[in-house]
């Protein structure tokens, strides 16, 4: 009578994340809404039309000094893990949940971040068609259970540089920009 919630609810949180969560099929097939062109037969931009304008680079064409601050500002140990940083986690256990410190920062890492960006936030694979009204807190365990799940199987099947670009391509900046070449540009 004692387990039986606990252990339910553990079950519930494993089928909903291995049922909501992109096989490896899925992640090796990525891509992102991006605007499409239309040009005259002499090679003249005539119009862009996009739900979200983004235009894809690649890793080779993002300045280094955008990296590195990226890196700085979001996830200094991201050459030495695999998609979850523990160090982070456990400061955000100890100071933002036993010390109430929310200056302290978040523990997701820019693997963590892309798979929300192209996951949890999506709203095609959103999880509260699934959950309805559960509650902000299991909604939030499960969401972060998918992310790294997502987070580690991102790690296998592409390189840093690949998870880097990938994840510039689908931020959202300012002005309401999506991805960091329409972004610059802005």
């Amino acid at each position: 009578l004692i387990a039986g919630p606990p252990i339910t609810f553990i079950v519930v949180l494993l089928m909903v994340v291995w049922i909501a969560t992109p096989s490896n099929r899925e992640l090796r097939n990525i891509q992102n809404q991006v605007a499409s062109e239309v040009y005259s037969a002499d090679s003249v931009l005539l119009g862009r039309y996009y739900t979200q304008d983004r235009t894809e680079v690649g890793y080779d064409y993002i300045a280094p000094v955008v990296i590195d601050a990226l890196i700085a500002t979001e996830d200094i140990r991201f050459y030495e893990h695999r998609g979850i940083d523990f160090i982070s986690l456990g400061r955000v256990l100890f100071k933002s949940i036993l010390q109430q410190d929310e200056s302290s920062g978040g523990g997701s890492t820019i693997t963590q971040q892309l798979a929300k960006n192209l996951y949890t936030m999506n709203p095609d694979r959103s999880l509260d068609g699934w959950l309805g009204n559960l509650g902000k807190i299991p909604k939030r365990v499960i969401q972060k259970t998918k992310e790294w799940i997502i987070s580690i199987n991102l790690e296998r099947n592409f390189t840093k540089e690949e998870i880097i670009a990938m994840y510039l391509n689908t931020a959202t900046f300012s002005s309401n920009t999506f991805g960091i070449k329409v972004a610059a540009e802005t």
